[in-house]
């Protein structure tokens, strides 16, 4: 089994646990000391929220770059400024 695989069925099984029992029957739950093991070395449980919160994080430190470099601009100091716009590849 590949580790990718391997650890989603780990997440299937960590989710598992806040199932209804009727309802747990695809997979076994993870027990409290599998949980710890793996929070040991910092499995993310939620991926979705996890990328997500890296992504507010990376515009967060967009954010203030461009207002340093817009403030830059205004006084002088610089000589560009990109007026508030994010890069290409964030403009979706």
């Amino acid at each position: 089994e590949k580790l990718g695989s391997w650890l989603a069925n780990q997440r299937s099984r960590h989710a598992a646990r806040d199932l209804p029992e009727d309802e747990r029957r695809k997979y076994t739950p993870l027990s409290d000391e599998e949980v710890r093991r793996l929070e040991e070395v910092d499995v993310v449980w939620d991926v979705a929220a996890a990328r997500w919160e890296r992504n507010f994080e990376l515009l967060r430190a967009f954010v203030a770059r461009d207002a340093r470099d817009e403030r830059r601009v205004e006084d002088g100091r610089g000589e560009t400024g990109r007026g508030g716009r994010a890069p290409e590849h964030l403009e979706r």
